[in-house]
């Protein structure tokens, strides 16, 4: 139940997610967990050193395939 947890619980467990996916997709090297909250994107966790920076770019220019999928409830 994600309601007992704190913010920070939250994020460890978030970021503890993305870098075992990760570690478990054959190949990968980065990731993120990104979310569209209030029309806007937010990067909840990321590994390796293009995963945020990509989210960044989409969120600044309002499009993208993260910005496509979340808007459209896609995993990507």
């Amino acid at each position: 139940e994600i309601d007992h947890h704190s913010p920070e619980d939250i994020a460890v467990m978030l970021q503890e997610l993305c870098d075992a996916a990760v570690d478990l997709v054959p190949g990968a090297e980065h990731g993120a967990i990104t979310v569209i909250a209030d029309q806007r994107l937010q990067t909840m966790a990321a590994v390796g050193k293009y995963a945020a920076v990509l989210d960044e770019v989409q969120r600044r220019h309002a499009q993208g395939p993260v910005w496509d999928a979340a808007r459209e409830r896609c995993l990507v």
